[in-house]
């Protein structure tokens, strides 16, 4: 890769993790928001964002488990919506993907 092309690819990266940095948070009215690292049996820990409802429970579960980045907007939304719904919402990535250890 030319320097010049190595410059552009440095500078895009650079420009997407300032504008990452500077999002605005997501009004989830009321739903709480958790990121935990679940153990597996072999010591691995997985990502996980956990959306739960307003108040009290015991609610039903929603897993889903991706390899995609689970913490943008859209996402979080749409989570938060279903938690809204009544259900305790997981959001879990594979091993060796986004924030979960081990390899993919």
């Amino acid at each position: 890769m030319s320097s010049n092309k190595t410059w552009i690819v440095g500078l895009l990266v650079l420009t997407s993790s300032v504008f990452a940095l500077g999002a605005e948070p997501v009004d989830m009215g009321g739903v709480t928001e958790t990121h935990e690292m679940i153990p597996m049996r072999d010591g691995v820990k997985l990502s996980a964002f956990i959306y739960t409802p307003p108040g009290s429970g015991p609610w039903p579960v929603l897993l889903e488990q991706r390899y995609a980045n689970g913490n943008d907007p859209g996402t979080q939304k749409s989570f938060a919506k279903l938690a809204r719904g009544g259900y305790v919402t997981v959001l879990a990535n594979f091993r060796g993907s986004q924030q979960s250890e081990g390899i993919w």
